[in-house]
Parts: structure tokens; sequence; C-alpha cells
């Protein structure tokens, strides 16, 4: 404990952070408008790291400073400014994002049962489908702080692992899931009222506590046998995929079981490889959030009312068109954060 009172700056998280936001947002470009030439697109496809990452890094860094704090009060305070802080980002960049879709309705032939899955989907899912983060973080931020609080520390891991079975049941390995008895009444309940396969209970919850997990060894950690687990742990992540790819043809690795350990291995480098601190790691700390939430704007929103002629002008080469559209969510999300300097209030949005 005594040791976990010293505090100390985590830049390699921040730069890790920051890599990991431009990951997604190639994989997202990509993706939708024409893959990569060859081991390109298969490496890019290793974005799901990066996302798993973004939530193992969110439960280490809120465990680590839960464990300067002795007072379970103060706990529950610093975890609900944290859990307040993420859904006002979230709920603030849902207003431009709902006002798209509901601007897309056909309201001609709209039915109320339409509606009512649309705000039961917002409510127990996300706004729009890309931002389905920070929700998922939020409730699993909480979930899991009372869980800890709660229950014996043992039993919450078994927890998380048994959660995190159903949600590779549920996705990466459905084909197996799908030959279970009632298991199609489970997916349904998880992706109906649950948050979904990738949501706050299956997902969230058990890679925040794999965050949880590491700050009591972090004084113990080598970088470099990290590095090296990382490579290993990488290339064991891969050999699943290719199994799983010849079993049942082309399939999601986001809840694949070699991504614990791929998770906790590159956290553990990151967080024992020290980096000189400097103003540079607060601003990539903000430009992950940023680019993350503001990407839809200009992979989706923005595209779909821009000109006819303009849209064939950008995107009839996909290059020129990844260049324009992960250039401008860079560009603007730059200049949200310089624009805070003088408004105070756009600091609510990262």
């Amino acid at each position: 404990m005594n040791a976990l009172k010293e505090r100390k700056t985590y830049t390699a998280l921040d730069v890790g952070k920051f890599i990991c936001s431009l990951v997604i947002l190639f994989y997202h470009y990509f993706s939708e408008h024409g893959p990569l030439p060859g081991l390109l697109d298969e490496a890019l496809s290793l974005y799901a790291v990066a996302v798993a990452l973004f939530m193992v890094i969110s439960g280490f860094l809120t465990y680590r400073k839960l464990e300067t704090i002795e007072n379970y009060a103060d706990r529950k305070k610093y975890v609900f400014k944290q859990v307040k802080r993420i859904f006002t980002v979230y709920l603030l960049w849902s207003i431009p994002y709902l006002a798209y879709t509901i601007g897309r309705w056909d309201f001609n032939s709209i039915t109320a049962a339409f509606v009512f899955k649309q705000i039961r989907h917002w409510i127990f899912g996300s706004t729009f489908y890309t931002i389905w983060f920070m929700p998922a973080l939020g409730f699993g931020l909480l979930l899991s702080f009372f869980l800890v609080e709660k229950l014996p520390k043992k039993l919450v891991y078994t927890l998380a692992a048994i959660c995190y079975t159903i949600s590779a049941l549920t996705l990466t390995y459905s084909f197996f899931g799908k030959l279970i008895p009632g298991y199609a009444a489970v997916s349904s309940i998880l992706n109906t009222w649950l948050g979904g396969t990738r949501g706050w209970l299956v997902f969230a919850f058990p890679l925040l506590m794999l965050g949880r997990a590491m700050v009591r060894i972090e004084q113990k950690l080598n970088w470099k046998i990290m590095a090296a687990l990382s490579v290993v742990s990488m290339l064991g992540l891969l050999a699943e995929a290719l199994i799983l790819r010849s079993i049942a043809g082309h399939t999601g690795i986001d809840t694949t079981f070699m991504m614990i350990p791929v998770s906790f291995c590159i956290l553990g480098f990151l967080i024992s490889f020290n980096l000189p601190s400097g103003s540079y790691s607060v601003f990539m700390r903000s430009m992950s959030v940023l680019i993350f939430m503001t990407q839809r704007l200009f992979l989706t929103v923005i595209p779909d009312i821009m000109p006819t002629a303009l849209y064939a002008a950008i995107f009839s080469n996909i290059y020129v068109g990844a260049l324009v559209v992960c250039g401008t969510t860079v560009i603007f999300s730059v200049v949200i954060i310089l624009l805070t300097k003088n408004f105070k209030f756009l600091k609510y949005l990262y």
C-alpha cells in the first residue's frame, strides 16, 4: 500500500492509448471504404486489441488510485466522479449523433414499435454504434467497484471470467455457443437488455478486473520481459484467430481467449516502460478520447450529407479518402483542445 501511495506518471500509457485510437480510426475507415492490400489488412484487423486495451488501462488506473484511498466513502466518491465524467462526455457527443439518426428516419412509415426499439437500444445499448465504449465503461466501472467492495476478491474474479466466457460464446465463439441448449435466449437477453457482447457486463467488467489484477504486481514488472511476453501472447492470439478461421470461416477476434493475456502483457509493458513525462502525454490522453468520439462525424455523418460530386471526389480513391477522413478527425480533435484554453466548457467533451 505504501508503495502505491507514491505518485507515478504513466506516460507510456498515454502514448499507447493515442496509438490505439489511431489504429481504431484507420480500421473503421478501411473496413468501410475498401481493404488494405494483403498483410496490411490482416494487421489492421488487430484493432480489437486496441479496444480491449483501452478498457484494461481504465481498470488499472482506476484501481491503482482506489488502492491509495483507505476510506470507503472516499473511494465511492472517486468512482462516482469518474463515472459522471464518462457519462458527461458520452451524453454530450450523443446529441449530434442522435440528431443525425432521428433525421434519417422515414416519418411517413414510422411506427411506435420502431421508436420503442430505438429508445430501448439507446438506453440499454448505445446512442450510436461507435461510442458504445463510454456507457460500457461507465456501467462496468460501477459494477466492478461494488462487487469488489462487497464480495470476496476471488469470487469477483471468477464472475469476471464467467462473464468474459459468455461474451466469447456470443461473439467470437458463437458457432459453439449456438450448440448449447438455451444459449440463444441468453444471447438475446444479453444483446437486448445488458449492453451486448461488448457491453458493460460481459466485456467491460472482466477487462476492468484484468486491469485491477495488474495493480498488485506492478512493482515486480520488467519492461523487457513484458515486451517479450507481449510478442509471444500476440502470436498466440494470431494462432487462435487462424484456427477459428479454419473451423468457422472469418470470425472477429474481439473476444478471443488470448485477448486476455495479450491485454495483460501489453499493459504490463506500458506501465513498466518509462518515458519522459511532459505536456505531450496530457495532449495524447485528450486526443485518444476525442478521436474515439469524433471519428463518426467524419466517417459517417458528414459524408452522408455532403454533395454527391464531393463525395465521389474524396472516396473514389481509398487512400485520398483515408487522408481526408482521418486527417480531418485528428485536426478537429486538436482544434477542440486548443479552443479549450479560451472556452473551458469544451473540456467536458473529453
